[in-house]
């Protein structure tokens, strides 16, 4: 079986994370794909706190391979 996992991560936790799930799938011997979502428009680190200060999501450029 094929997976594609498709993940958003400012800090690196969720890629870390994604990267066990499909760690874990490869061993089971599936193919995994992964494609890392990125913002439309960077924030840094005091506009990601803004943010999420004002609950905002982040705009996400969803252009799969």
């Amino acid at each position: 079986m094929r997976a594609l996992i498709v993940y958003h991560s400012r800090t690196g936790v969720t890629e870390n994370l994604m990267r066990a799930v499909g760690d874990e799938l490869e061993s089971r011997g599936h193919k995994v794909e992964y494609h890392r979502l990125e913002p439309k428009r960077p924030l840094g680190y005091l506009g990601a706190v803004w943010a999420a200060l004002r609950r905002r999501e982040a705009e996400l450029d969803a252009v799969l391979p």
